[in-house]
């Protein structure tokens, strides 16, 4: 699957850009603030009506103007899709796929995104809530009726949280036998997903390792992740909120639950945030995100499009060559952003399947050198 045409009007900043991107690595370079994130965004809201970047998509329209709408061709298993997705200043996104009225969904669902963003945070440092939706995401694709459990599971810990708050503790009772049963199946499919996607993962920090020297990246290559269900491993998710009532009664909301899970990123068994350098945890992000992408691709025989945003933040020179090394490897479309002062450096690697692109004055255009 990929992108084969993208085209924006009066999307924030931008009156009208156009872009082909390249069915491999596509990197634009601009200047900061000249709109980079905003081409990702954009592309990203035509997968799910959500930005990857803030969760208001109010301020989407340029300020001059009334309306915005973002345009995309996308070729999968040899068949066109088009997107269109409008928005209005005071009104809500709208979204068609070959003409047809769609979900955010229904989106997900026929043009998967996986988007990362860089800068000040990654997948290491950012909240455990960021990590609990890769493996939700990741879930989603595998059986869609994961969605409608992790639903049901917010739906009742919400009813439980309310009844603490409340101290309506007479209910109680009913409410937590709901959200260990809601919860359970919560947790029983985020764990069926990330056994999958924790053997992708070794595989790709094998491949990974195999592509340097060991002294050099020692902490890459023993890179391992797990999944903390969000209470004792020892005891049931019933057991544990029965243990916990008081200390929930006492903080007026459910203390241990799915809603507290998270995926822990280690080297050598220490949390790699505290002992690894930023450019190892963007190089394990991005480990991460392909092994995501993998899991995707055995399940339905096509790899969804990687956007990132600022992916170079924090790379050293010797990880440079790894990351354009692995995406190359990856098979998928990937379309990535990153500040003019990484354009030699990367054009200096000559790869053959990354495509350059500089964005300024409002427009993209392919470096042809």
């Amino acid at each position: 699957m990929f992108v084969n045409s993208f085209a924006v009007t009066n999307l924030r900043s931008f009156g009208h850009l156009a872009y082909n991107p390249a069915s491999g690595i596509n990197i634009i370079f601009g200047k900061n603030n000249a709109g980079k994130t905003t081409i990702l965004e954009g592309i990203g809201l035509c997968s799910n009506l959500k930005s990857f970047k803030q969760k208001d998509t109010n301020n989407l329209t340029n300020y001059s103007s009334n309306s915005s709408e973002i345009r995309l061709n996308v070729v999968k298993n040899n068949e066109n899709l088009q997107i269109s997705v409008k928005k209005t200043k005071l009104g809500k996104l709208t979204a068609t796929l070959n003409d047809k009225r769609v979900s955010g969904r229904a989106l997900s669902v026929q043009f998967p995104v996986i988007s990362l963003a860089f800068g000040n945070e990654n997948v290491v440092t950012s909240s455990a809530e960021t990590r609990r939706g890769i493996i939700d995401w990741g879930a989603f694709h595998v059986k869609q009726s994961h969605l409608e459990v992790f639903q049901a599971y917010q739906k009742v810990l919400k009813t439980r949280n309310t009844m603490i708050k409340k101290g309506d503790f007479d209910n109680l009772p009913y409410w937590t036998e709901e959200v260990a049963r809601h919860g359970t199946n919560l947790d029983l499919q985020r764990k069926e997903y990330f056994t999958i996607l924790q053997e992708q993962f070794v595989n790709v920090v094998k491949f990974a390792h195999s592509k340097v020297e060991k002294s050099i990246y020692e902490d890459i290559a023993s890179a391992v992740i797990t999944y903390n269900q969000g209470w004792p491993d020892n005891m049931s998710l019933s057991d544990a909120l029965a243990s916990s009532i008081d200390k929930d009664k006492a903080l007026k909301y459910t203390s241990v639950g799915p809603h507290r899970s998270d995926m822990l990123i280690q080297a050598n068994m220490v949390d790699i945030k505290s002992i690894c350098s930023m450019s190892t945890q963007v190089v394990v992000s991005l480990l991460i995100m392909i092994s995501q992408s993998n899991v995707f691709h055995v399940k339905h025989g096509f790899k969804p499009l990687l956007l990132i945003d600022d992916l170079f933040f924090g790379i050293d020179e010797k990880n440079l060559g790894l990351v354009i090394n692995l995406l190359s490897e990856s098979k998928s479309q990937c379309i990535l952003t990153a500040p003019d002062l990484y354009e030699e450096k990367v054009s200096d690697l000559n790869e053959e399947s990354v495509a350059i692109y500089k964005l300024s004055d409002g427009q993209i255009r392919e470096n042809e050198e």
